[in-house]
């Protein structure tokens, strides 16, 4: 019931109720609400109940297990760790070989490499790191967005056309889905420090 109510506050009452019978995902959130106690599971819970109600067909069946999987200290290390996403949605590889002057907000966090494994097993990160180049003949500056706010580089190697993107790790759809509804924090330091070394 307390699930219940906290979704109604995000249900956009102006749509019609679309919710099929066959609807599973949007049925087993509601039967797995009732297994939930943690105020702070209840909230995300009741918001995505809320966003399948607004959209329907918006999230997958891996979504609700993995949502099943989720405690009340893998989400906040998930919030934690998310407060290291650029484009929302990537997270510099090189921050888990922790340079010197990231250790301080690593530490401040609660997070390290193991961190984003179990994050991994849980499926709310791709499983392997990524990277890739973007064709860049004209020279275009580079965006790279933290927590809204764009970093603009400017490429000044002669002959290289491309623009190499560091190794990163993505988050998994599941993951994009869950973040969405959760409150990464803005750390300052980390901001300074992606301006220089990304």
């Amino acid at each position: 019931i307390e699930t219940a109510v906290k979704s109604s506050k995000y249900i956009d009452e102006n749509k019609p109720n679309n919710i099929k019978i066959d609807n599973d995902f949007f049925w087993n959130t509601i039967e797995h609400a009732k297994t939930v106690s943690n105020d702070e599971m209840q909230e995300l819970v009741a918001k995505i109940i809320a966003g399948e109600y607004n959209e329907p067909g918006k999230y997958s069946m891996s979504t609700l297990q993995i949502l099943k999987m989720l405690g009340k200290n893998e989400l906040e290390s998930f919030e934690n760790i998310c407060s290291l996403c650029v484009n929302n949605h990537q997270i510099p590889k090189n921050v888990f070989s922790l340079p010197e002057d990231l250790r301080p907000i690593i530490n401040q966090l609660g997070i390290d490499f193991s961190s984003l494994q179990e994050l991994q097993n849980l499926g709310l990160f791709l499983p392997n790191e990524m990277s890739h180049s973007i064709e860049n003949p004209d020279k275009k500056n580079f965006a790279l967005k933290y927590a809204n706010r764009d970093i603009i580089f400017e490429p000044i190697h002669e002959t290289n056309l491309n623009i190499k993107i560091p190794g990163y790790y993505e988050l998994s759809t599941t993951g994009k889905q869950i973040i969405q509804h959760l409150n990464p924090t803005f750390l300052q330091d980390y901001y300074s420090w992606l301006r220089v070394n990304y």
